[in-house]
């Protein structure tokens, strides 16, 4: 494995959202900004990078893009939830069983 993203993985949704995800926890260390609004900030730069600027857009492709950024940024934002969930259950969970 030479290389661990790749413009073909990136153009996914899968990887956009593991892209956004990782910009999101990065940049929200650096700007005292309610996170939410760096995935969003995030998923449309990826969208524009990945999808708009190699291939001249239409009126229509502009709004699916849009659309686009605003799942990857809904998936991210869940992603995270989802996993922050499961590591407050599993800390949970074992601090009982310590007890």
């Amino acid at each position: 494995m030479n290389e661990f993203i790749t413009p073909d993985y990136l153009g996914t949704f899968a990887g956009m959202v593991a892209a956004v995800t990782a910009l999101t926890q990065i940049a929200k260390q650096f700007f005292k900004v309610d996170p939410k609004w760096i995935s969003l900030g995030a998923a449309l730069v990826m969208v524009t990078v990945c999808k708009v600027l190699p291939h001249p857009p239409g009126l229509s492709d502009i709004f699916l893009e849009l659309l686009n950024a605003v799942f990857v940024c809904g998936a991210a934002i869940g992603l995270f939830e989802t996993g922050k969930s499961a590591v407050r259950t599993l800390s949970r969970s074992s601090t009982d069983k310590t007890r």
